[in-house]
């Protein structure tokens, strides 16, 4: 009965969190958003992750410890009452007359005047088009644009999900105390976050996603190379291996809910989520490998985390472009023979008219 319901609890709490960042994507626009999405979800999660090995020092009893990590979650209700449906989602609905009441309510709010009509009849009538449509998750491999993201992001979400529990799940051994360990491993993650929403504004999504994984995998593969005697050389590595493979985490949230419209956002970003929890039932197994050869856990993941970096460099670039709502918008995100040399053409869609005019 335990199991089932941590099952149920597993479950519950990464559709909150996909649920919470999609919304929060959605709602916000420029400079909020940005800090939403990477620094503000980023380091909600590492302090209750920093929270974690003080309560479990505090109460040694499993179930108060449980108790105290289940209870927060009543928080959540009120919430009901003061977060505001996407306008976003309401549009692809076709509940064009609650997305207005929600944007005009926001205009209020931040002392800025609306404008007399908020949504344009033509972009009402394709949205009533697009609403007309049942997507589902097969529509996320439909097009061989779409079909070609998603399989990389599967991919990267998948790797990087490998990389970061299979460190974490190691944090036990950097140091005598498992509970000092804990505290290293959640404290190096929060500088990742702020780096990543320092370097995002100014560095491309696709280069910033290689370039870290490249140099966190390197980190990663350097450990078979320190000698025994340097163990805080060895512990700086992997924290370093850590914090970029945390950052390339934090910034792949970000790209997919950028990168796909409205009315497939939640279904990708689930669909991606689902090969990273694949990734992390798969790390503690490959965290048993080092009973064969000590390094043998950071080789496979530091090649697994370089080799994958390749596949990031042919994603579309997203950066500095609204997000798309229909699947036509989101073709607009043309691919490049030479990833490192190509330029993207900066589209705007109806919503971006809207948030303009704002």
């Amino acid at each position: 009965m335990f199991a089932v319901l941590m099952l149920f609890n597993g479950a519950g709490n990464i559709a909150n969190f996909v649920a919470a960042f999609i919304a929060g994507a959605e709602i916000f626009t420029g400079n909020v958003q940005l800090l939403f999405i990477t620094l503000g979800m980023g380091l909600t999660f590492s302090t209750g992750y920093l929270l974690m090995p003080f309560l479990a020092f505090f109460l040694r009893d499993w179930k108060s410890f449980q108790m105290a990590i289940s209870l927060p979650i009543l928080l959540y209700l009120p919430f009901w009452w003061v977060i505001p449906e996407s306008p976003r989602w309401l549009l692809s609905q076709g509940r064009v007359d609650e997305a207005e009441a929600i944007v005009r309510k926001a205009a209020d709010m931040n002392k800025v005047n609306a404008p007399p009509v908020v949504f344009e009849d033509e972009m009402t009538e394709g949205l009533r088009t697009e609403k007309e449509k049942r997507y589902t998750v097969l529509d996320v491999f439909k097009t061989s644009n779409i079909r070609t993201t998603t399989m990389i992001l599967c991919f990267l979400w998948f790797s990087v999900a490998v990389g970061y529990f299979g460190v974490t799940l190691n944090t036990s051994k950097l140091t005598h105390d498992p509970y000092l360990g804990s505290c290293i491993s959640a404290m190096v993650e929060m500088p990742a976050y702020l780096v990543t929403w320092l370097s995002v504004k100014r560095i491309p999504r696709r280069v910033f996603i290689s370039s870290a994984m490249v140099l966190g995998g390197v980190c990663l593969l350097l450990l078979p190379a320190i000698p025994p005697s340097l163990r805080w050389l060895s512990v700086t590595l992997e924290m370093i291996g850590k914090f970029f493979v945390v950052a390339t985490q934090n910034l792949l949230f970000a790209y997919t809910a950028e990168v796909f419209p409205t009315v497939l956002r939640n279904t990708a970003t689930g669909v991606c989520s689902t090969w990273g929890r694949i990734g992390s039932c798969i790390s503690p197994f490959i965290i048993q490998l080092r009973l064969y050869f000590t390094f043998l856990p950071p080789v496979v993941i530091g090649t697994l985390t370089v080799g994958s970096a390749i596949g990031a460099l042919f994603l579309p670039e997203t950066a500095r472009q609204p997000l798309p709502e229909t699947i036509q918008d989101m073709q607009h995100h043309k691919r490049i023979k030479f990833p490192c040399l190509g330029r993207q053409k900066t589209t705007t869609s109806s919503i971006g008219h809207v948030e303009t005019k704002l």
